[in-house]
C-alpha cells in the first residue's frame, strides 16, 4: 500500500450504499468498538469496506493499519461479489440489479489503476449473482429506461424488479418516476399495480 487515502473501485458500487441510519449505526459501532473487519485495498482503492473507510475517516481513526491488501494479481470482481453474496442479505431484486448492473458495465483494459474488467452477458452476471436470467432482464429496464431514483430504489431493496419494470414500461416520463418514488415504496407498488391492470 503506498497511500493514506483510497479511491472506490467501480466494483464496490455494484452493491446497494448503506443507508443513512445503517452507516450512524457502524459508525456509532465502530467509535464504540473499534474496527472488527479490515477494509479490503486493491492497488489504492477500496474493494470492500466503503463505508468502514468512511467511518473510519470521519471518525479521525483512519490508518493503513486498518487496511489489508490484495494481491496484485487478485480479481477484484469476484473477490468483491463474493464477500457480498455471502455476508449480505441481498434480495433477489437486489442481487438482479447488480447482474444488470454487471452486465452493462463497459468492458475495460487493465491498468495501474484498475483490474480489467470483462464483458458479462446478462446470463454470466446472472449465474455470478444467483439469479435467474429472466429475472436479470426485467432488472435492465429500471436501470436504463427509469429515472436513477427508481433503479436505486430497486437496488436499495425498497422496490421489486417487477415493480420498478412495470413502472418503467407504463409510465415513459423519468421525471415522474422521480415523483412516484420520492412518495415511497408503497407508491412505487400502487403504480405499477395500476400499470398491470391496464
Amino acid at each position: 500500500m503506498t497511500s493514506n487515502e483510497f479511491t472506490i473501485h467501480p466494483v464496490a458500487e455494484l452493491f446497494p450504499a448503506m443507508s443513512a441510519s445503517e452507516f450512524a449505526k457502524l459508525k456509532a459501532d465502530i467509535a464504540a468498538n473499534g474496527l472488527r473487519q479490515m477494509v479490503t485495498v486493491w492497488r489504492d482503492q477500496i474493494i470492500d469496506g466503503r463505508h468502514r473507510y468512511k467511518a473510519l475517516v470521519e471518525l479521525g481513526k483512519w490508518s493503513l493499519s486498518c487496511a489489508e491488501e490484495l494481491d496484485d494479481d487478485a480479481d477484484p470482481l469476484a473477490y468483491a461479489i463474493s464477500v457480498n453474496l455471502t455476508r449480505r442479505h441481498l434480495t433477489e431484486s437486489q442481487r438482479a440489479m447488480v447482474a444488470a448492473e454487471l452486465a452493462n458495465m463497459k468492458k475495460g483494459r487493465p491498468s495501474e489503476e484498475n483490474a480489467q474488467i470483462c464483458a458479462f452477458s446478462q446470463g454470466q452476471a446472472a449465474d455470478l449473482l444467483g439469479v435467474s436470467k429472466r429475472f436479470v432482464q426485467p432488472a435492465v429496464k429500471p436501470k436504463g429506461k427509469a429515472a436513477p431514483a427508481l433503479a436505486t430504489a430497486v437496488k436499495e431493496g425498497a422496490v421489486s424488479v417487477s415493480a420498478a419494470a412495470d413502472l418503467a414500461d407504463a409510465v415513459p416520463d423519468k421525471a415522474e418516476h422521480a415523483a412516484i418514488v420520492a412518495k415511497g415504496a408503497r407508491a412505487v407498488k400502487e403504480a405499477a399495480k395500476k400499470a398491470r391492470a391496464r
